[in-house]
């Protein structure tokens, strides 16, 4: 049954003019990242809404740059793995136009992909709250104390969307664009659980697009919303994916 969906999944993105990617911390899993939610996840381990939560920086920005350097530890060793480089190299073959991730491990833009869409940012950049002051990340830049803004020595946040923060208006503007204009929407390793990201499913649907889930299980746009679901590791799927629709052109 999986072959004809594949077989299928790839007909549908080597006609397709406009293909898009929506991927999730599943993508990611294979990498050594650990998703944030379900058995294994981090919000086993810290509750987000006192980790996670712009609140809770603004009260007590110390405690959560102790979990911020252990996650950016974590993340920094990551590499991409054959799901994120498929995705790169449909990309190089013009067939995948655009990556909105809610991913903030940079894990795409490593495995090559150009036009990525940071959902929720990115965890390789501080970000002063005062002044907007953007800085890199890096060990250097966390070692001992707080890290401090240059210009008006404002603790810095790393510039990824915390509980309590709306997505930034530019870019959800952008992902509206890129929405608006898919064809076929590719959702990677997310459980579409999240809003607004959760939503971007639904609305390519509603502009009859056409929606190819690749996930472990299934999933709330299983059996509704996805015209196909390819259920396994999407580090297997998508590799024997690229192959099928290379092969129709």
């Amino acid at each position: 049954m999986i072959n004809k969906s594949m077989e299928k999944a790839a007909s549908i993105i080597g006609r397709s003019n406009y293909v898009s990617c929506l991927s999730g911390a599943g993508i990611s899993v294979p990498s050594g990242i650990p998703a944030f939610r379900g058995e294994g996840g981090l919000w086993d381990c810290y509750d987000p809404m006192e980790y996670a939560h712009i609140y809770t920086f603004q009260k007590d920005p110390e405690k959560i740059w102790l979990f911020m350097k252990e996650l950016y530890n974590l993340v920094s060793i990551a590499e991409p793995n054959n799901a994120h480089i498929a995705i790169s190299t449909l990309e190089q073959k013009d067939k995948v136009k655009s990556v909105i991730t809610q991913n903030i491990d940079n894990l795409h833009q490593k495995a090559g992909s150009k036009n990525v869409i940071e959902f929720h940012g990115n965890l390789y950049r501080l970000v002063c709250l005062r002044c907007k002051n953007l800085y890199q990340f890096d060990n250097q830049a966390i070692k001992g104390c707080l890290p401090k803004c240059g210009a008006c020595s404002s603790v810095l946040k790393p510039d990824i969307v915390f509980f309590g923060e709306a997505i930034p208006r530019p870019v959800h503007i952008k992902a509206k664009e890129v929405v608006a204009q898919t064809e076929v929407l590719l959702v990677v390793g997310t459980s579409c659980t999240v809003v607004p990201a959760s939503s971007i499913p639904f609305e390519v649907k509603r502009n009859k697009g056409k929606v190819i889930e690749i996930n472990v299980t299934p999933t709330i746009i299983s059996d509704h919303v996805a015209d196909i679901t390819l259920l396994g590791p999407a580090e297997d799927i998508l590799p024997e994916l690229l192959d099928k629709v290379l092969m129709l052109h």
